[in-house]
């Protein structure tokens, strides 16, 4: 029985079943089985790589060893200069964690504007900086700056360029003509609050203070100063008035000794009158950097200082006067010292003195800056020659606009601010600022501001009237004098357009006398053709008469 017992399958032989599983496949499919399987290994160790990558680094990153904490090193020895603290303005970047601390660190990291019973002294002196300094550090310094200035002009008006009068769109070609390579674009009174609420609100800047404050304040050449401050502030560029004309590419801002990537502002100077820094009405006014034109890098601190300093100073006017900021009114002295040169120069000289490095041992103030015969950086700010922007004033030893190192001309159609915020004018002897800071008028003026004071009151009335005699004595001259111009110039005018309607006329007949010639000769030449034509047929004619004659002859012979 066992003899004839069958093994199924399973229990078969090991090496049977292979013989029949090779015996089953195809031959070519046993040939090429390594490189499937070969084939399929290198596809599963493909998908698998980045498993081994992330081992590695998970293998790298495993902490070293901690040693022991060294000991701190010894504190320098105590010095006897007091301290200082420096209050702090938060930024964007401090916004978010100082939300979190204690109501009494936030207060003293910012800046408070002063209420309505704060009393703030509105007379500003141009070399008392400490307002700036109190402030000073109050912005992150940690960005690394730019190389270059951005390649961007910016203007301010009431209109866009599209709506220009031709003197402004002449005077905005200079700019964009001489500096193909940059951009340029103008802010107006409609689109200067959109655009300080996209680059100082909650998602810019995180200033929501100052979009505040800008929107309340309504006097236009307050805002006008400021804006041009913010801008700079924002995006850093260049800016110029809209009366201001480029008569140089801005590549010729830089001198070729420096390099632009130590610079971090360009500015030049306007006034520079020391001897009248005493002076009651001229001083604040007597030394002063241009801010009609000026170029700088982005975010610098000096910026936003001055824009926190006008901060501060209008809301204690507006708190002496006791009404809302839209509704403060300033003289033109107040415009100069709280948001016009005066304060741009404050604000300058104090950072200038903050970032002093050792080679200026003593406090940097306008003596640094007077008749300066070539520009100069200090403090990583480059100080232009007055010639540079304000060439052709007629103080300042400013030279003429032809001069090697005027850069812009201002044309001044656009200033008619003073109208609005006028300057202190003496009932008899009118404004000091007419003089235009030449010595003998202004020493004149004062003595006769003087002698005013110790006259009665009849004399001084008697001054009074026969000064306002003089004067409109004077503007009726002048007023006659502007009509006699005004109708020498119609009359010109008039005389150049019967010349140029004369030589047109004149070309005109000319014209049509030359076309007359040419169609007389062009008919001349047409029968003089046609008669030659003519005397040809005629000859042919002739011709063919004679030959039929002789064949007729011919013939009658035969």
């Amino acid at each position: 029985m066992i003899a004839k017992l069958k093994l199924s399958s399973p229990l078969a032989s090991p090496t049977m079943g292979a013989v029949q599983l090779r015996n089953r496949l195809p031959v070519q499919f046993r040939r090429l089985l390594p490189l499937y399987v070969a084939g399929l290994i290198l596809v599963i160790f493909l998908f698998n790589v980045n498993l081994f990558r992330s081992s590695i680094q998970q293998t790298s990153l495993v902490p070293a060893p901690t040693l022991p904490p060294k000991e701190p090193p010894p504190p320098p020895p105590q010095s006897h200069a007091p301290e200082v603290v420096i209050p702090v303005v938060s930024t964007p970047e401090t916004t978010t964690e100082s939300s979190s601390e204690s109501d009494s660190e936030s207060k003293k990291e910012s800046i408070s504007i002063p209420d309505s019973n704060t009393n703030t002294n509105t007379n500003t002196n141009t070399n008392d900086n400490t307002s700036y300094n109190a402030h000073y550090n109050s912005i992150d310094n940690s960005r690394k700056p730019r190389v270059d200035f951005p390649h961007k002009i910016w203007q301010t008006w009431k209109v866009g360029p599209l709506y220009f009068e031709q003197r402004d769109l002449d005077v905005a070609k200079s700019w964009t003509g001489k500096n193909p390579t940059y951009r340029y674009e103008v802010l107006t009174d409609s689109n200067d609050i959109p655009y300080v609420e996209y680059h100082f609100g909650p998602e810019g800047f995180n200033r929501t203070d100052i979009v505040t404050f800008y929107k309340s304040v309504k006097d236009a050449i307050v805002k006008a100063d400021l804006l041009r401050y913010l801008v700079m502030y924002a995006e850093g560029g260049l800016y110029a008035d809209i009366d201001v004309e480029a008569l140089k590419p801005l590549g010729k801002f830089v001198p070729e000794r420096y390099n632009v990537r130590d610079i971090d502002m360009i500015i030049g100077v306007e006034i520079d009158e020391p001897d009248w820094k005493d002076h009651p009405i001229l001083g604040p006014k007597s030394r002063s950097f241009c801010q009609w034109t000026f170029m700088c890098k982005p975010e610098l601190p000096v910026m936003m200082r001055l824009i926190e300093h006008i901060m501060v100073w209008l809301n204690g006017v507006a708190a002496e006067q006791k009404v809302p900021l839209a509704k403060v009114e300033l003289d033109f002295d107040q415009i100069i010292s709280g948001t016009g040169p005066s304060a741009f120069t404050n604000a300058i000289i104090a950072d200038m003195n903050a970032h002093k490095d050792e080679t200026h041992g003593k406090d940097i103030d306008w003596n640094t800056f007077h008749d300066m015969s070539e520009s100069k950086i200090v403090s990583r700010v480059l100080v232009l020659t007055v010639e540079a922007f304000a060439a052709g004033q007629g103080h300042s030893n400013s030279g003429t606009h032809d001069a090697r190192a005027a850069l812009v001309r201002h044309h001044y159609h656009a200033s008619n601010w003073p109208s609005r915020h006028p300057r202190y004018k003496h009932p008899a002897f009118g404004e000091v600022e007419a003089c235009n800071w030449h010595d003998d008028c202004v020493n004149k003026w004062d003595k006769d501001v003087a002698a005013f004071e110790k006259m009665t009151k009849a004399e001084q009335d008697k001054i009074v009237a026969e000064k306002k005699k003089e004067r409109e004595d004077k503007e009726r001259q002048e007023k006659e004098e502007a009509e006699r111009k005004k109708k020498e110039h119609e009359e010109a005018e008039k005389r150049r357009k019967q010349d140029e309607e004369a030589a047109r006329k004149k070309k005109e007949d000319e014209k049509i006398a030359n076309e007359k010639k040419l169609a007389a000769e062009k008919e001349a030449k047409e029968k003089k053709l046609a008669e030659e034509k003519a005397l040809a047929k005629e000859k042919e004619e002739q011709l063919a008469k004679e030959e039929k004659e002789k064949a007729k002859k011919k013939e009658s012979w035969f």
